[in-house]
């Protein structure tokens, strides 16, 4: 069985199953070896053919225009610096705690923070123990090695947080 939802698109198929094309208002069904006919828009290249498709957009032609340049500035830094959106959209699989043969790495996406440390009981809860680095686009980091004797730099049911801030202390003494 084939399930689409969709209203324009363009595909050819053959299969042997039977197809159902489900659509906004009502259901299709085709039988085996039916050619389904789907029609695809492209993304829009020059981001103009939507005024084609809908002239009343014109009246908005500039600020449409504006927020589709700012789309491409992000989309190319997006695929510059994160290799496409696909691995962009999984950037939740290298957050938080990883734990490998070598030590733990820990992830933190605060752009706000001029600052970050993980703290808790395997470092007596001292801020300045394990200081994270911050990169260009707000994600800061550390590495943990293991253990010389090759245990975890923190011990599983250790209490663990994060301390943000978002100004240099300064020292007043």
């Amino acid at each position: 069985m084939f399930c689409f939802s969709a209203s324009l698109v363009e595909y050819s198929a053959r299969t042997h199953a039977e197809k159902t094309l489900v659509s906004k208002d009502k259901k299709l069904k085709m039988e085996r070896d039916e050619v389904v006919k789907i029609k695809i828009i492209p993304p829009p290249g020059c981001g103009k053919k939507i005024y084609e498709i809908d002239p009343l957009l014109l009246t908005h032609r500039d600020h449409l225009d504006f927020r589709f340049g700012r789309y491409l500035r992000l989309r190319e830094d997006i695929d510059k610096h994160e290799g496409g959106l696909d691995p962009f959209s999984r950037g939740h699989e290298n957050f938080g705690f990883r734990q490998s043969v070598t030590g733990i790495t820990y992830r933190e996406w605060a752009p706000g923070a001029k600052s970050a440390a993980l703290i808790g009981d395997f470092n007596n809860w001292n801020p300045n123990a394990a200081v994270m680095t911050p990169n260009e686009f707000g994600v800061s980091e550390i590495f943990l090695p293991n253990n010389a004797d090759g245990s975890p730099p923190i011990p599983h049911g250790s209490q663990v947080k994060v301390c943000l801030c978002r100004w240099f202390a300064t020292n007043s003494s």
